[in-house]
C-alpha cells in the first residue's frame, strides 16, 4: 500500500508563524512538519507583522507520495493590523414609580436622575476608551 503525507511550503519572512494547536505550542516548520493523508488537519496562522503588499504571502500544501513531493493547491494571504476602539459608558439606572395623590408622577425611587436623558443615550457617568490591536 502506498502512503501519503502532506506538509506546507511557504516563506514567512518573519511575518507569520504557523501551529498546529490553538495554544501556538506546536510550530509548524515549512517543508519538515508532516501531517498523515486521511486525516483532518486544522492549522493556526499567528501574524507578526505587516505584509509588504496584498495577498503578498503565499502557502503551497504538498502531497508525498513514495518519497516525492508534489505542490497542489496553494492560498495568498494578507498579514494586517487591525485598531478598534471601545468605548464603554457606565450609568445609575433608574426605577421609576408612580405615586398615587402627588402632583407629580414619573418619580425616581432609586438611581441617578442628574441630567437624565430618557433614551439614555448621553446620561452617563463614567466613561471609558479603549484601543485594542487583536
Amino acid at each position: 500500500m502506498i502512503s501519503s503525507k502532506h506538509r506546507l511550503k511557504f516563506d514567512s519572512g518573519g511575518r507569520y508563524r504557523i501551529y498546529s494547536d490553538a495554544n501556538r505550542t506546536q510550530e509548524i516548520i515549512s517543508e519538515q512538519t508532516e501531517f498523515t493523508a486521511g486525516t483532518e488537519t486544522t492549522v493556526y496562522l499567528q501574524g507578526l507583522s505587516v505584509s509588504d503588499s496584498l495577498g503578498g504571502e503565499e502557502v503551497t500544501l504538498q502531497a508525498g507520495l513514495s518519497g516525492n513531493w508534489y505542490a497542489t493547491d496553494s492560498v495568498n494571504f494578507t498579514v494586517v493590523q487591525a485598531e478598534f476602539e471601545i468605548v464603554h459608558r457606565v450609568f445609575i439606572p433608574y426605577n421609576w414609580v408612580d405615586i398615587p395623590h402627588f402632583r407629580h408622577t414619573g418619580e425616581v425611587a432609586e438611581g441617578d436622575n442628574r441630567n437624565f436623558d430618557p433614551s439614555l443615550g448621553g446620561s452617563y457617568r463614567v466613561e471609558q476608551r479603549i484601543l485594542v490591536n487583536p
